[in-house]
């Protein structure tokens, strides 16, 4: 059984939230300090931004499950925001962002959204090639296209 469905709602968010400040408070140690590297606290931030979403991803999962589907979906409109922001169009987090938005709608049975996000997606591996990201969309896009029909 999945530990979301065993634990009750609030649990689950005590817990992500507990680990959500370790990393943040490690992040900021390592920013301001001149022995790391550049591309080390670039490393570090992809990382930790790459566990933000991992972590509204949960967030969303536990507000479906707890029967509050207005949460998650103020939620999502905030994940858009944040997928939408110019800073973010490049690079393995804008990837990684647009699964798991478009997991999340197909989870919710929103396949309009679902299908725009894999749109998007289709347009990424034309500027960033990876062999391994088109198989990944081809795969998402089934699961979409079977999951509603």
């Amino acid at each position: 059984m999945p530990v979301a469905t065993s634990r009750p709602f609030t649990d689950c968010k005590q817990r992500r939230q507990s680990g959500w400040w370790g990393r943040k408070r490690r992040n900021h140690k390592i920013a301001p300090l001149p022995k790391h590297s550049t591309d080390y606290k670039r490393q570090v931030q992809r990382e930790l931004q790459s566990k933000y979403w991992k972590l509204w991803a949960v967030q969303v999962r536990c507000y479906r499950r707890a029967g509050q589907p207005e949460k998650a979906a103020a939620l999502l409109v905030d994940m858009e925001r944040r997928r939408a922001s110019p800073r973010s169009h490049s690079g393995p987090v804008y990837w990684d962002a647009l699964v798991t938005l478009a997991r999340l709608y197909e989870e919710g049975n929103q396949k309009e959204l679902a299908t725009q996000n894999l749109d998007l997606m289709q347009e990424f591996p034309s500027r960033n090639p990876d062999p391994s990201r088109s198989a990944q969309l081809d795969d998402l896009r089934k699961q979409v296209e079977s999951a509603n029909r």
